[in-house]
């Protein structure tokens, strides 16, 4: 008899298969043949909860690792949740701002994205006109919201942050402004 053992599993490449769009029906009977024998099942992403599709949340599973790390659920709890210290992150914000960084931040809920960020994802997503109405509707269906309609309750909830540039001087000039304690 086989004991039971906790897996962990990534989405992008290992679950969801992108060239499809879809999670293969090999790996959803995989998952179940897993669950069956006993063991248990855990997402191990860097996509925050807001961005985990709902095929993927439909599946059997026992928790999740998201966020790179900074929050931990199992059974549908909230074990580990680490949030930005708001002094810093609202500094680190401003930095980006003030430099043209195109940024998403994210939430366990919603994201909030940077006119760069958002106009980025809105295309690649959408293939919509930049700031379009439809846009807008389809990103808040999919958890995203402009920055500029970020509350302070919600930039107490940001776990993770993600950049957009092409301006590897601004990066690196970022990059020594992150606060390291």
């Amino acid at each position: 008899r086989m004991k039971n053992k906790l897996l962990f599993i990534d989405i992008d490449g290992t679950l969801f298969d992108h060239s499809t769009q879809s999670i293969p029906q090999s790996a959803i009977q995989a998952v179940l043949s897993a669950k069956k024998k006993g063991h248990q099942i855990f997402l191990s992403t860097g996509r925050p909860y807001a961005d985990i599709d709902k095929e993927v949340l439909d599946l059997p599973l026992d928790g999740m690792i998201i966020s790179c790390g900074a929050v931990v659920i199992v059974h549908d709890k909230i074990i580990y949740n680490t949030t930005f210290p708001q002094k810093e992150l609202k500094d680190l914000i401003q930095f980006m701002l003030n430099n043209d960084i195109g940024f998403s931040l994210d939430g366990i809920q919603k994201n909030y994205l940077s006119k760069e960020a958002f106009d980025f994802l809105s295309q690649l997503m959408f293939k919509s006109n930049e700031d379009s109405e439809l846009s807008r509707m389809m990103m808040a269906k999919n958890n995203r919201y402009p920055y500029n309609e970020m509350c302070t309750t919600d930039l107490k909830q940001v776990v993770k942050i993600s950049i957009f540039t092409k301006n590897k001087d601004a990066c690196e000039k970022l990059f020594k402004n992150i606060p390291t304690s």
